[in-house]
């Protein structure tokens, strides 16, 4: 049997099962064991757990945190039904925002202790804590927490910033705040507990995007009250949605900035209508600043010196009231 017949036969089993195989799945389909090994020692496929695989060309095609992803996946494929992945390794299943490098091992938690009592192991860090029934999910046939659980874990273990995005991210995905009360409630004996409680006092179901949660965390840390958050402002006719309003100064913030336009095709045309929006919010009354990721990773307290200073710009003049939380139904979005 040659190398070629090998990698037809694993090729099938990644067409049926997934982007992470497992030997087991390989009996499955019929491929003897010793077939994968093959292709393994052919560099075809990389062994990522104790008998979990991924093909070369997928693990190489991806970042630090797709890799992390896929060695969580692996692990998950070969841990025992009482064990659950948690904090990053969830983070990075579950799509959630990520501001940090990705740990070396992936993270997990059983319901059940073991007589080692070790929390480390080849292949993942794995504690034993409390995990409620109903926060015990199966997605991409691995056992995994609950956003909700998820964003706890992120919360408690992870810097200010991502512990605000991920709360956000998991409140705007249309988690009620009161499921993170409860978990709170569950957890309050836990390290890093108050971190989690601040992240989920200050989360905003409105935030859309991991740098609007940067913005609003740029005024949090000043110690001033967080801007409202996709606000709608229409004068009857035209409508625009605004990322953030200062809504006792009139001033509008804008995230990405720039980088709204990159890689576009339509460039050009989106600068046009960006000035023209911009324009129009100035011809209401509203100030407009924008800011930018880097900005918000790195450069905060500049998101809040410029709303300052559009605030004092404002000073004089009528503050802007022709905005709603709600959309105005009866108009049309441009």
């Amino acid at each position: 049997m040659t190398i070629h017949t090998d990698r037809a036969k694993v090729a099938q089993i990644f067409q049926r099962h997934g982007e992470v195989i497992t030997t087991r799945d390989a009996v499955a389909c019929g491929v003897p064991v010793g077939c994968v090994r093959r292709v393994e020692d052919a560099g075809t496929i990389l062994r990522l757990s104790k008998s979990a695989f991924v093909t070369r060309e997928s693990w190489d095609a991806t970042d630090k945190w797709g890799q992390f992803r896929l060695r969580s996946l692996a692990f998950g494929l070969t841990a025992a039904p009482h064990v659950f992945l948690t904090g990053a390794s969830a983070q990075a299943i579950f799509g959630l925002p990520v501001f940090t490098s990705p740990p070396d091992l992936p993270i997990a938690i059983r319901t059940r202790p073991t007589s080692s009592g070790t929390n480390f192991g080849p292949h993942a860090r794995v504690r034993t804590g409390v995990l409620p029934t109903a926060h015990r999910w199966q997605q991409d046939r691995v056992g995994i927490v609950s956003t909700s659980y998820a964003a706890i874990d992120v919360a408690r273990h992870s810097i200010p910033a991502e512990a605000l995005a991920v709360v956000d991210a998991v409140l705007h995905a249309g988690t009620h705040r009161e499921r993170l009360d409860r978990l709170l409630t569950d957890l309050q004996t836990y390290p890093g507990i108050e971190q989690a409680i601040w992240a989920v006092e200050n989360g905003d179901l409105r935030v859309e995007s991991p740098t609007e949660s940067l913005g609003r965390l740029a005024f949090l840390e000043a110690g001033l009250p967080a801007p409202l958050s996709n606000v709608w402002i229409s004068d009857g006719n035209t409508t625009y949605r605004v990322d953030h309003l200062i809504a006792d100064s009139g001033v509008v913030l804008e995230a990405d900035g720039a980088l709204k336009l990159n890689n576009r095709a339509d460039a050009h045309e989106q600068l046009r209508r960006q000035i023209v929006r911009e324009s129009w919010l100035r011809s209401k009354g509203f100030a407009v600043e924008r800011y930018d990721m880097p900005m918000g990773l790195y450069r905060r307290p500049a998101i809040v010196r410029l709303a300052d200073r559009a605030a004092k710009a404002q000073r004089g003049r009528p503050i802007p009231t022709c905005w709603s939380l709600d959309p105005p139904r009866q108009f049309s979005v441009v």
